[in-house]
């Protein structure tokens, strides 16, 4: 089910139109359809089921949670979690603190599945269910490339919890607008058995600074207000 729900104009003349997907569908190619010299052209797809990843076929801007592989296409998507409240003025006094410097545990993997491949010793949690407290209690958050990735990004940051991102390729949002090297750790997965040793001994300012910029990065795009003014800015 496709509806035009908002008409944009962008750099050219060709009205740009937004459309929403509701399809449940395990998953979903986008309808054909041709608007100026190539099919999908200024058209914007915002998929809102998060179970679902759209396949493009043309030059559309798709926006979603999750992409397949080598279907993500930078600058032209976003990778983006719409599992976000909506505007609260008063969400920035129920963050936690950025202090301590030290928590109760240095290093959580926060995977879908517990991995067979962590031989590290480094604790596992499945966020399937309310993770919050023991990411609160996490300095660093390891998260291995999936399907959740988006929703655990947004779960490590609003626990002030710093993501150390297991796979060099994973989108992230708004990431030609936003730095994440500033706020997160990428590393490839067949290096977790050694990233405990690698940050372990990090500077306490550059811990610190690194929660303050994620908190910075997490007020873009933690609410529907937000998110959606910086989708605007950044199309």
């Amino acid at each position: 089910h496709w509806q035009c729900i908002l008409q944009l104009q962008l750099k050219s003349s060709t009205p740009a139109c937004s459309l929403h997907s509701l399809m449940g569908d395990n998953s979903m190619h986008i309808p054909s359809w041709n608007i100026g010299a190539e099919p999908g052209i200024n058209n914007i797809l915002i998929n809102v089921n998060e179970n679902v990843s759209i396949i493009p076929l043309g030059r559309e801007i798709i926006v979603q949670a999750h992409f397949r592989e080598r279907y993500f296409r930078p600058p032209l998507d976003f990778a983006l979690s719409n599992s976000v409240p909506d505007f609260n003025s008063e969400t920035w006094k129920q963050r936690p603190s950025i202090m301590p410097l030290k928590r109760k545990v240095d290093f959580i993997l926060v995977a879908d599945l517990f991995s067979a491949l962590n031989s590290s010793g480094i604790p596992q949690i499945q966020c399937d269910e309310n993770c919050f407290t023991s990411l609160l209690n996490s300095s660093f958050c390891l998260l291995p490339p999936s399907s959740t990735f988006q929703s655990r990004l947004l779960s490590s940051l609003r626990a002030g919890c710093i993501p150390v991102l297991l796979s060099p390729s994973q989108p992230l949002p708004f990431q030609d607008q936003l730095d994440w090297r500033l706020a997160s750790f990428h590393f490839p997965l067949s290096m977790l058995d050694f990233i405990p040793e690698m940050l372990v001994d990090l500077d306490k300012e550059d811990v610190l600074e690194m929660r303050r910029r994620g908190r910075i990065f997490l007020a873009r795009i933690d609410d529907a207000q937000a998110l959606s003014k910086t989708l605007v800015a950044a199309l």
